[in-house]
């Protein structure tokens, strides 16, 4: 499989479960609120369908509060195991972002060099191709000076 593909399907399974993390911590604070509100609230018969007696009702509720207490209080370790972990990860993602940084700044200066080579060597070549223009411009009118001043010897002898 593509490396990139594995990456991103990583990537997705790490974000649902942040997400399913997320969800479970609203759901477990919801239905903290929510318990609050029915225990102030009177239900009637008819608003709800629990076959329960009120005894079955209180105790249930009661035991999944401490239920609940207890996941909220492992979840708060484990968020805060997360943020320490996820510390961890940003100050190595700092560290190397400062390597990263000084190779960077190595790499470009090598690069001003090299394109400063380049540059210099270009200049030469534009000078050299210069020469060789200035030569052959000079070697093409003395070429033909000597064509034309032999064509007209040439023809002054044959009259003469």
């Amino acid at each position: 499989m593509n490396p990139q593909k594995k990456r991103l399907e990583q990537l997705k399974a790490r974000r649902e479960a942040q997400e399913a993390a997320e969800k479970q911590q609203l759901q477990i604070h919801n239905s903290k609120s929510k318990k609050k509100m029915t225990s102030r609230e009177a239900v009637t018969p008819e608003e709800t369908d629990v076959k329960m007696s009120a005894e079955g009702v209180d105790y249930e509720y009661s035991v999944e509060e401490d239920y609940e207490d207890e996941e909220y209080k492992s979840a708060k370790n484990e968020i805060v195991k997360k943020l320490l972990i996820e510390e961890k990860r940003l100050k190595k993602s700092a560290r190397l972002a400062v390597e990263n940084e000084k190779k960077l700044n190595s790499v470009l200066e090598e690069f001003n060099k090299r394109f400063d080579d380049f540059e210099s060597l270009l200049d030469q070549i534009l000078e050299e191709v210069a020469g060789y223009k200035k030569n052959s411009m000079v070697t093409y009118t003395t070429m033909l000076e000597s064509n034309v001043g032999s064509f007209l010897g040439l023809g002054g002898e044959r009259e003469s």
